[in-house]
């Protein structure tokens, strides 16, 4: 009968150490906030739109973000507006928000958006505007494979 109390209160002090050392643990602070870019749609032609979105969720600090990018790649885009909005209010922890920049296409080729470090987007694949005589001669057959 020794045995069982001397067995019961060892496992209560075990039990009661492990309680108070879990409860007195501080919590892990929730992730920092995420803040991702995308460029879409993948493909487009020349004289369509690109939209540059940053979606920041999480916790993320007050900022203003960039306000022009630095294009890489071989062809070519205009701004049209963005960023909207033009300032970041703090996002708190579980919610997010988007901040959105229109481009236009103006060349063929590709493109990516980014700092002067670094890219942060995928990229674009622009596409030439057809001719009207591209166009006739689909038409007509001609350039397509038998």
């Amino acid at each position: 009968m020794k045995k069982l109390y001397a067995i019961i209160i060892s496992l209560l002090f075990v039990v009661s150490v492990f309680g108070v050392v879990s409860f007195a643990a501080t919590p892990t602070d929730p992730r920092p906030g995420t803040s991702t870019y995308s460029a879409t749609p993948e493909i487009v032609n020349v004289g369509e739109f690109i939209t540059v979105k940053n979606h920041i969720t999480g916790e993320w600090s007050s900022h203003t973000p960039i306000q022009n990018f630095t294009i890489y790649g071989t062809g070519g885009v205009v701004k049209i507006s963005g960023p909207t909005p033009s300032y970041v209010p703090f996002v708190a922890y579980g919610s997010s928000i988007d901040v959105v920049w229109v481009y236009k296409a103006t060349g063929a080729g590709t493109v990516a958006f980014g700092s002067e470090d670094s890219i942060y987007t995928n990229y674009v694949r622009i596409l030439p505007k057809s001719t009207p005589m591209e166009k006739f001669m689909k038409i007509l057959g001609f350039g397509q494979k038998d």
